[in-house]
């Protein structure tokens, strides 16, 4: 029995409370409401299609918590504004749905996460967007490209490759892309939050899930530009609803606080197990772009500002049951996709990120049933080290 005339109602209204003026949290709070109400139907009027950072409708169109990721990213992107999604692939799904209209074309390197030529293959094409695929030797001829396709709008271009760590020359190839009018996308993601050097692509894509959040719980994508680009790419997005939820939001944003210390440990680790493993007589070759031997390591210190985390290899002994033995002895290096992480991962390239090339497309890109993308972690690099030391001595 109630000892008071307190209704339910009182479970739902509550008060609200929140710092006093001039009391702040530290940490930005999780503002976890789909819904943000007004005072009055005239004040709620004047905000729908306002472009500001205060208030807010409904979290699938955005939310302060989503925003100010946003705006950071934006921020050290060096780029006018962000938009994130719920995952990676949603922010190449919108960007591509935002800016492509049916009849139009977009050419994508064979060169390329597998999944983003699968997306264009499986989906832009029931769009009546059309895929063109490009050798490596295709990206120092757009303009050839572009006249055998006139409805070729846009490049989407990876600043260092998925899964082969190549490098292509963005300085040469956005300049092309300006002069021939076609938007030149960037996918940033295996150089996570670092823009080109020497090049200023029309956006950036990458996957928060990766370096950004570095903890492998977490998904999300953001794609960052001019305004007027992302504010076309936004009115798309909040139509076909893969919103960042506020509390990937947050965990990306705390992810970001220790962002560069991991970044400079992960690439320098990198960096010395490229040089452990150069030369190794079980490695048929390696490709880092860190390495005088990468095919790239000139472009890569002009227009990276550093060679990234990530390493493939490819085993000269690499049967099924050799590459089996190889792996089964990694310890610390585990089996899966993905990157980025805290965690060094390996992932044997063929079974990962080629079902959709034939054989004749996978030894254009120099992958063979031996090669291994590599996701260098936070461990100690001696140990790395020793880990890929002892599962190379049994090939």
């Amino acid at each position: 029995m109630k000892k008071n005339a307190i209704t339910d109602t009182a479970y739902i209204h509550r008060r609200h409370i929140a710092p006093g003026k001039g009391n702040y949290p530290l940490e930005s709070p999780i503002y976890h409401s789909v819904k943000y109400t007004f005072d009055d139907l005239e004040h709620m009027e004047n905000m729908f299609g306002q472009d500001n950072d205060e208030y807010f409708i409904y979290s699938r169109i955005a939310s302060p918590t989503v925003r100010e990721l946003e705006v950071l990213l934006a921020q050290v992107m060096g780029e006018e504004d962000a938009l994130c999604s719920a995952s990676g692939m949603g922010s190449i799904t919108a960007l591509t749905l935002g800016l492509l209209e049916k009849g139009d074309s977009i050419a994508i390197p064979l060169h390329s996460y597998g999944t983003s030529r699968s997306y264009a293959k499986k989906v832009l094409s029931k769009f009546g967007i059309e895929s063109v695929f490009l050798s490596w030797p295709d990206l120092a001829n757009l303009a050839a490209i572009k006249q055998k396709n006139p409805n070729l709008k846009m490049l989407l271009i990876e600043s260092i490759t998925n899964p082969m760590v190549r490098v292509p020359d963005l300085q040469q190839i956005i300049g092309e892309c300006q002069k021939i009018g076609i938007i030149a996308a960037v996918d940033a993601t295996f150089a996570s939050l670092s823009p080109a050097k020497l090049a200023s692509p029309d956006l950036y894509v990458v996957s928060l899930t990766k370096y950004a959040c570095g903890h492998g719980d977490t998904l999300g994508g953001a794609v960052m530009g001019n305004k007027k680009l992302i504010a076309q790419i936004r009115a798309t997005q909040l139509l076909l609803g893969p919103s960042l939820d506020p509390y990937s939001a947050q965990l990306i944003l705390r992810g970001l606080e220790t962002y560069p210390l991991r970044r400079a440990r992960m690439v320098d680790s990198a960096q010395k197990i490229a040089l452990f493993l150069e030369g190794k007589p079980q490695i048929k070759t390696l490709w880092y772009p860190g390495l005088p031997s990468h095919p790239e390591c000139q472009i890569a210190r002009e227009q990276l500002w550093e060679p990234g985390a990530m390493l493939a290899m490819t085993l000269k002994k690499n049967n099924r049951s050799q590459i089996q033995a190889f792996i089964k002895k990694l310890k610390l290096f585990k089996l899966t996709a993905s990157l980025g992480s805290t965690k060094s991962l390996i992932a044997p390239v063929e079974v990962f990120y080629t079902r959709d090339l034939n054989a004749a497309e996978k030894s254009a890109c120099d992958i063979e049933p031996g090669t291994m993308r590599i996701s260098v972690g936070l461990e100690d690099t001696d140990d790395l080290i020793a880990d890929l030391k002892g599962a190379l001595e049994i090939l």
